[in-house]
């Protein structure tokens, strides 16, 4: 055998194997989705437009929801300019405005589901059992509030148009706010 030969037999088996490895990953990477469909939804998207994506938590790619697309603990959720999502969990339901990040996580073993609010804006119409996470501060509504949060470079705000909310500081300080009321802070 000539040389060359040898160089294109090497690179056709490099080649090979590369394509061999890659359709490994895909496989895992199929089954791990088919598994999680094993796995008991939290809630689902109930209306959305435009670009509304999903990370589940074990994973590194992101994946489009549609509407009436399960949502898992764990899950992250981030729209896109232009977009929005409603998202029905535990009989609350969230509006997700364009540009939002969240993250749904469990409180604990009652059921609690908590919703981090990294960045964005969301209007809460709580049913029960539903907490927000917002820079650190617990936001725990009363069944029958209807909330706006928004969390900014600059800070947060919080407004109550029915019902009322329990502000749970870091530091275990905590304030009420009624139907009416706006808090407004910034990152200090």
């Amino acid at each position: 055998m000539t040389k060359e030969r040898k160089k294109d037999i090497f690179v056709v088996i490099f080649c090979l194997t590369g394509a061999l490895v890659s359709l490994n990953f895909f496989r895992m990477d199929l089954f791990q989705t088919i598994a999680a469909k094993n796995v008991e939804p939290v809630g689902t998207v109930t209306i959305r437009s435009n670009n509304v994506q999903r990370r589940f938590s074990d994973r590194v790619i992101w994946g489009r929801l549609f509407v009436e697309s399960p949502v898992y603990l764990g899950d992250l959720i981030r729209l896109a300019d232009h977009s929005s999502a409603t998202l029905h969990i535990n009989g609350s339901d969230i509006d997700l405005n364009e540009n939002t990040l969240i993250r749904i996580l469990a409180a604990d073993e009652d059921g609690k589901v908590i919703i981090d609010l990294s960045s964005g804006s969301l209007n809460l119409a709580s049913g029960t059992d539903i907490e927000i996470n917002l820079s650190g501060r617990r936001i725990e509504a009363a069944a029958g509030t209807v909330l706006t949060a928004a969390a900014t470079e600059e800070g947060v705000s919080i407004q109550v148009s029915e019902g009322s909310i329990e502000i749970i500081e870091e530091s275990g300080e905590s304030r009420s706010l009624n139907m009416g009321e706006v808090i407004v802070m910034d990152t200090e």
